[in-house]
């Protein structure tokens, strides 16, 4: 079984960088976008990921706006926000899963799974 398509957002390049090496070890093939409007873009030419995982705070279009982008242009794409700055709860999404930053590689792996896991059972 092919491991799930997920697509990083963060606008912070060694944070990028660790998320994408994590899940990369874990065998997900990942894509990378450093900010919002680049993912947007990678979406719109590739397609559906199975995954989106975004920052909250970016400087062009917060993580909540992105959600609600990335419905729209791909409604099959799960999307989970993550964020050191608990101050922007208030803005999340509801029903969109949200990490806590800092984090464990094995927090990520598990609430990767865990929205995986939920995507696809809410797909059929």
């Amino acid at each position: 079984m092919a491991k799930a398509r997920i697509l990083v957002v963060d606008d912070e390049p060694n944070v990028l960088q660790v998320v994408a090496s994590v899940l990369e070890r874990a065998g997900y093939e990942t894509t990378t976008a450093l900010g919002p409007l680049r993912a947007l873009e990678i979406i719109t030419i590739r397609g559906a990921f199975d995954l989106v995982v975004s920052d909250v705070v970016m400087p062009e279009m917060c993580g909540p706006e992105l959600a609600q982008q990335v419905r729209l242009l791909s409604p099959s794409s799960a999307v989970m926000l993550m964020s050191g700055c608990l101050t922007y709860a208030g803005q999340l999404l509801q029903g969109v899963p949200f990490l806590g930053k800092p984090f464990s590689p094995s927090d990520l792996l598990r609430s990767v799974d865990r929205v995986l896991r939920k995507s696809s059972v809410t797909q059929f």
